[in-house]
């Protein structure tokens, strides 16, 4: 892999002062350094150092980022610059700087532990809990992007609990599972499988990769993805320097005294880059916020997971969840299937012909896509290729709801097919239950030929034909 300029992601510590007191979190018992904290306009240097290396996208976080009255006014000038802007809140100080936050972020999250305010509080050693769902209330209001976060913690009734309270809200809910740093016990296998069959419920987004790491490792899997800290993704902190290789395990600052274009070319960067995943702390870690930007470069389960979650949310938050309500059981009984299938995929170090059904894979397949040099895939012949460069563009040209509707059946019937035609698995798809998907997959493309834009048909229509067929 090409080390050199690659970043893409930064996680931007304004400060690690806290105003609430987290069980699970140790950030507040260490001191702040507040003397050591660098100002705005330092901050905004080093944005545009950022900006200038490639990053593209910042989430400004803490601590409590809203302990800073100034985090708006630099949230704004990263976004002016071109930055796709997150920052994640405990919501108690969201009602004081709610108006001044609007316009300066693409999105915000808000921490919410459980539906019940006793738990919530303890769990956050503060009473927060209504301060959270006013910040929702608000957040609403005002036309903010925004969901809510939890982590999943062992407590599947718990989670049920979350998901309900936003779905009646009407709101995003991302479910992340509890790390074991912090002398955390971490998220158990039998939790994560628990969690991982919640992905089509409604509003609910889970990155099916984090939680299949957590049963991978168990299972003792050999070449799992790896930690991108410092190859893709970047920490930087509240005093003008690079957390390496991460917040939650400084192993060392480095001061930004130059270009970072110039700085992750010195020897001191790249000295402690290639220690990333051999350090003691590596080994059980698993920060969402960096291998979420692992999983899509090696052509595995890891890739598959990953993908199934994106498609699952893109299409909701196009078309809307009324689909998921009308086709749940379908969606659910097919989804398992999906689960079997590319759970029992083996992870393979380098040769592509130990998870791909060479016989099966079409030469443009294997030349197009495993073949590629590309850190990220080519998507020929790949569902998500379809999925982006077709189907999209196909529901925004008039495709009336009930057939809208029926989209996420359409991709998890299309994920089955790819899937069990070349992914080597223990689980294979029975005969009868491949022609049932294979013929609504034609069948549904019939219904929504007449809106496909000119030269999209025989592609599409062929590659369809052709998932249910062997060479």
């Amino acid at each position: 892999m090409n080390k050199k300029n690659n970043l893409y992601a930064c996680q931007y510590v304004v400060t690690v002062d806290c105003n609430s007191y987290c069980e699970y979190c140790s950030f507040w018992r260490n001191d702040p350094e507040i003397e050591r904290e660098i100002s705005i306009e330092e901050h905004k240097k080093i944005v545009d150092n950022l900006y200038s290396a490639g990053v593209k996208y910042l989430d400004f976080t803490g601590g409590e980022p809203l302990l800073k009255e100034w985090l708006p006014e630099l949230m704004k000038y990263a976004k002016d610059l071109g930055f796709f802007v997150t920052t994640t809140t405990n919501g108690i100080l969201f009602p004081k700087y709610s108006n001044s936050l609007l316009n300066c972020c693409d999105e915000i999250n808000f921490s919410l532990e459980s539906t019940d305010s006793s738990i919530h509080n303890k769990i956050r050693g503060v009473k927060s809990f209504d301060l959270v769902k006013e910040s929702l209330k608000i957040a609403q209001e005002l036309g903010f992007k925004y969901k809510i976060i939890c982590t999943s913690n062992n407590n599947y009734k718990n989670i049920v609990d979350l998901i309900a309270f936003a779905q009646k809200e009407k709101t995003k809910i991302y479910i992340s599972p509890v790390f074991s740093y912090f002398d955390n016990e971490g998220e158990s296998p039998e939790s994560a499988n628990l969690i991982m069959e919640l992905l089509f419920e409604p509003y609910v987004f889970i990155n099916l990769p984090i939680y299949q790491m957590i049963i991978s490792r168990k299972e003792e899997e050999q070449y799992l993805p790896g930690c991108p800290a410092l190859n893709k993704t970047i920490v930087i902190s509240p005093y003008g320097t690079i957390y390496a290789p991460c917040h939650q395990h400084v192993a060392k600052e480095i001061k930004i005294d130059q270009s970072l274009k110039t700085l992750i070319d010195t020897n001191e960067f790249k000295n402690i880059r290639s220690e990333v995943n051999n350090f003691d702390f590596c080994k059980e870690c698993l920060v969402n916020f960096h291998f979420s930007f692992s999983f899509s470069s090696k052509f595995n389960k890891f890739f598959f997971m990953e993908a199934i979650s994106t498609g699952k949310n893109e299409l909701e938050a196009k078309i809307g969840i009324d689909g998921l309500i009308i086709y749940k059981q379908q969606i659910n009984k097919s989804y398992k299937k999906i689960l079997e299938l590319v759970s029992t995929s083996k992870t393979y170090k380098d040769n592509y012909k130990e998870i791909i059904n060479v016989d099966e894979a079409e030469e443009n397949l294997i030349n197009n896509y495993l073949k590629t040099s590309n850190e990220f895939w080519n998507l020929a012949l790949h569902p998500q290729y379809f999925l982006h460069n077709y189907f999209w563009k196909i529901l925004d040209n008039g495709v009336p709801d009930e057939i809208k509707n029926q989209g996420f059946l359409f991709i998890i019937y299309l994920w089955i097919l790819f899937i069990n035609k070349y992914l080597k698995t223990e689980k294979r798809i029975e005969e009868n239950e491949l022609k049932e998907y294979s013929n609504f997959l034609l069948e549904y493309y019939n219904k929504i030929s007449k809106f496909i834009p000119d030269g999209f048909n025989d592609e599409l229509k062929e590659y369809l034909q052709n998932l249910n067929k062997s060479k």
